[in-house]
């Protein structure tokens, strides 16, 4: 697949549905909201997998890496935890101590309870009004594509070897222009490009890099997405 077709997949359009409120310490759904009771949906099957899992905290390549100790954005005065299972932040407390969002730095002060990630389709073949557009997030939908070690939350930083910045990392050009290919791999533990390296040559674009690939799972199953 080219690079501008990858992109093109993982290119979805893709919001950030984030429930937070003004006060630090009231960062929550609002209780009996379509919104909160998705998310009490969402926490039963992820508890159900960790009881199915009998896993005890997060490892180095659990997937999905969203249980216990995780990967958290601490560069810079707000502090995130991102996972690769359809939100950013940590609404699970009670599998995790990673921040959520706080601000200022690591001082416990909570912001943000959670940001799902949502896309919205239209189909135009729907024969009911109300099924013609549609917002999809939450429910375990956004996952990685496969339990392989490779489908797992990447780390980088700025200036890293082989994800300098519109640098020719791997030195290679064009085979038929003859111009260098620059920053044309993806951080994922796969050969983009068909050249049998892996990693040699992305761009890493800042103090600290949290890189994963999530599918939408209707999408998957229906073959619309690699």
């Amino acid at each position: 697949m080219s690079s501008q077709a990858k992109w093109g997949t993982r290119g979805l359009l893709v919001a950030a549905l984030v429930f937070a409120v003004a006060a630090p310490a009231a960062a929550h759904t609002e209780p009996g909201s379509p919104e909160d009771e998705a998310f009490r949906l969402y926490e039963k099957e992820v508890l159900a997998q960790v009881a199915a899992s009998h896993q005890r905290g997060a490892k180095p390549m659990a997937i999905p890496d969203i249980f216990g100790q995780g990967s958290v954005l601490n560069v810079g005065n707000f502090v995130m935890k991102v996972t690769n299972n359809g939100l950013v932040g940590n609404p699970f407390t009670n599998l995790s101590s990673d921040p959520s969002g706080q601000w200022p730095g690591a001082s416990a002060i909570e912001y943000l309870n959670f940001a799902g990630f949502a896309v919205g389709a239209v189909n135009p073949f729907a024969t009911d009004p109300a099924a013609v557009r549609r917002v999809s997030y939450l429910n375990l939908e956004w996952r990685p594509a496969t339990l392989d070690p490779e489908d797992r939350i990447y780390r980088a930083y700025d200036g890293i070897v082989n994800g300098i910045r519109f640098v020719n990392d791997d030195s290679d050009n064009d085979p038929l222009t003859g111009d260098p290919l620059i920053d044309e791999d993806f951080l994922d533990g796969r050969d983009n490009v068909g050249d049998g390296k892996i990693d040699e040559d992305y761009a890493a674009i800042s103090q600290k890099v949290m890189r994963t690939d999530l599918y939408e799972e209707a999408l998957q199953k229906a073959g619309l997405t690699s």
